[in-house]
């Protein structure tokens, strides 16, 4: 079985030295509680570490971004669900160079944090999908948040755009870029422990939701995420 695995990778490793990359150059970060553009050069966390942040049905589109060595596997960290599905994952990611963490709020969550922890301590970057491993599609889950705001590092959220794909049929309409196909990446750095300052217990649930919905529309604004889906 792992040599059909490892046969599998390789299929996708050539798969993604096919696809053409391209960046933005549009680099900006954001306060959530002011909108206020920053220079994104400048470092407003204490860690080398970031949250990077991307809908669950691009996955397979960061990882072939990891497999062209545009974004660091050596010093990532993926948070993967403890669940049968991941546990494929896992095996793929690991080959790509990655650190696995398994966990979710329903399973795993505890050891999940600490792991966390000890990664942005190693200044590792933690990657996880915005909408979690079972959705709602495009509804930002809130712990990358808080996990930013309690090690006061940035959130990068990674977008994509495909000119040509296929859509799969899972709850998320997963993008598979056919080979070949130019894909656009957008990049933006955000420092939301900026929400918090000051703020009261009871104040920080309505600011939390509040960097929530700014997060979900940083995501879906750029290249029109919801209204593709919509077309498909």
């Amino acid at each position: 079985m792992k040599l059909v695995f490892r046969l599998l990778f390789l299929i996708g490793y050539l798969w993604a030295w096919t696809l053409r990359f391209s960046f933005t150059k549009r680099y900006q970060s954001y306060y959530l509680d002011k909108h206020k553009t920053l220079d994104a050069e400048h470092d407003h966390g204490r860690s080398q570490s970031t949250i990077m942040l991307f809908w669950h049905n691009q996955f397979l589109i960061i990882a072939y971004l990891l497999l062209v060595r545009k974004l660091p596997g050596k010093s990532m960290s993926v948070i993967i669900s403890s669940s049968k599905d991941g546990d494929l994952l896992t095996y793929f990611v690991e080959l790509m160079g990655c650190e696995v963490i398994r966990g979710s709020s329903h399973k795993g969550g505890v050891r999940a944090l600490k792991l966390i922890h000890k990664s942005i301590e190693e200044h590792r970057h933690i990657i996880i999908a915005a909408d979690g491993p079972t959705g709602p599609i495009y509804k930002v889950k809130p712990g990358a948040i808080f996990l930013s705001h309690k090690h006061e590092i940035p959130l990068l959220l990674l977008k994509t755009k495909l000119k040509w794909s296929i859509r799969l049929n899972t709850w998320d309409k997963s993008f598979i870029p056919i080979p070949f196909a130019r894909v656009e990446v957008d990049a933006e750095k955000i420092f939301p422990q900026a929400i918090f300052k000051n703020a009261t217990d009871t104040a920080k649930e309505s600011l939390l939701q509040e960097g929530k919905g700014f997060v979900e529309k940083r995501l879906n604004e750029t290249f029109n995420i919801r209204e593709a889906s919509e077309q498909n």
